[in-house]
């Protein structure tokens, strides 16, 4: 029984492993322009910036207009928490959402890596780029 379930544990990891390593593998296809992002529904716009800055309130307003579409959840966190999964896991969050401007608000992509800069400019080159930012002694 015990070695069943080791055997089931080490099947779960390595497909994750495998699943990283696709996913580095789509990406650098992305940055060198060997894949296109044509096929996937992504933001227009991102929004990033620092704590305390007024993410939330402007979050709150955009979500209420209509021509604006934005995810049930605030941060999604793709460019840095989410990053060894696949694209089209962070596409999914936009798909079946026509006519409408949709964005990413998650402030923490403001201290990402320049690898990871370099492919939201590779698959959302028209992207725009909100920086919400506060005066640190006023935030004090």
């Amino acid at each position: 029984m015990k070695l069943l379930q080791r055997a089931r544990r080490f099947a779960k990891k390595s497909s994750r492993i495998g699943r990283r390593f696709s996913a580095r593998i789509e990406k650098r296809l992305y940055r060198l322009g060997l894949r296109s992002p044509a096929q996937l529904t992504l933001p227009d716009f991102l929004c990033i910036g620092a704590q305390k800055a007024g993410t939330t309130w402007l979050y709150e307003n955009l979500r209420r207009h209509p021509e604006i579409f934005l995810p049930h959840r605030k941060e999604l966190h793709y460019f840095d928490w989410g990053y060894s999964r696949h694209i089209n896991i962070y596409a999914k969050n936009f798909e079946n959402v026509s006519g409408k401007i949709k964005g990413d608000i998650t402030p923490a992509y403001a201290v990402i890596a320049p690898d990871r800069i370099d492919i939201i400019r590779a698959i959302m080159p028209d992207a725009k780029i909100l920086m919400l930012l506060r005066n640190p002694v006023g935030r004090a």
